[in-house]
């Protein structure tokens, strides 16, 4: 798992929108991509300003790298990570099979959770993804990376809908899920290649039970963003739209809260210049460009 200048972009963005404070937890240790001067550079172009912290290289993760996954955030932050994984073979200092849930005494310790990538290598996804909820307080934020698209070594690859029907059905007071699409094929293409974003929503068409299209068989991943609300929940698991036919199978959270996620300010906060808003086509089903990363 790593963190690429994207992700750095998306934590810089996460901090102007509200200061990240508390505690985090890291799903897997994070090999940083990207150097030095990159995060001066990068905090420049996002206005983050920069403190002046000691830094220390990565001799922990198999890829290492000249920045540490832990100090990585105090440049720009007052929160302090744990990192949690299946074995201490990286130094996590959390250790959990994220296939069963976690125990209570986790449950509710974090005030944002990161997953760089680690369901796509699970049996147990939906497990996951509950146990990312469960570890967060109310009022926290987790982000998620996965592969939608073929990718060596995934074991499974995830949909939009798939991460936003959790959401919804579990109240959660904002998410934001992009289908982010790159190019090249390749080696490390979705490092060095910029990432376009299209948030999914099915309102945008109008048709709640409506599943999402995607763009092309390859070269896409997701980048999912939410926040936990006072009433949300952890453990209602979803139904696909398209088969919510019957009016008893359509829980009116999954309006509520897509009317409440085509609001987000992270729709803004994402927004650039560059590329061309594709979704003025018919042939893309509730995808909006939003901007590049």
């Amino acid at each position: 798992m790593a963190f690429t200048t994207h992700l750095l972009r998306v934590f810089l963005r996460e901090q102007k929108l509200r200061p990240l404070t508390g505690k985090g937890l890291f799903i897997g240790r994070q090999s940083v991509l990207f150097s030095g001067a990159d995060l001066v550079r990068i905090a420049g172009e996002e206005g983050v300003p920069l403190r002046n912290v000691s830094v220390s290289a990565d001799d922990d993760t198999r890829a290492g790298g000249e920045l540490n996954d832990f100090e990585l955030f105090a440049h720009f932050s007052d929160i302090e990570f744990d990192a949690l994984d299946v074995t201490d073979y990286e130094k996590a200092n959390v250790i959990h099979d994220m296939n069963v849930p976690v125990p209570e005494s986790l449950a509710g310790q974090y005030d944002f959770v990161f997953n760089g990538s680690c369901m796509d290598n699970l049996f147990n996804p939906s497990e996951f993804l509950r146990n990312c909820s469960r570890l967060l307080k109310a009022g926290g934020r987790m982000v998620h990376t996965e592969h939608a698209s073929s990718w060596p070594g995934s074991y499974l690859l995830f949909t939009p809908d798939w991460f936003l029907d959790f959401f919804c059905i579990n109240n959660y007071r904002d998410a934001t899920v992009f289908l982010c699409d790159f190019v090249g094929f390749k080696g490390n293409h979705h490092v060095v290649s910029p990432w376009h974003l299209w948030n999914w929503n099915p309102l945008y068409q109008g048709l709640i039970e409506e599943h999402s299209m995607h763009m092309n068989p390859s070269n896409r991943l997701i980048l999912a963003i939410a926040e936990k609300g006072e009433d949300t929940t952890d453990e209602r698991q979803p139904l696909q739209g398209i088969y919510r036919s019957n009016p008893s199978l359509v829980d009116p959270l999954y309006v509520t809260c897509c009317e409440r996620y085509k609001g987000s300010p992270r729709i803004d906060a994402y927004k650039t210049a560059q590329g061309v808003d594709w979704g003025q086509s018919p042939a893309i089903s509730n995808l909006r460009f939003v901007g590049s990363l």
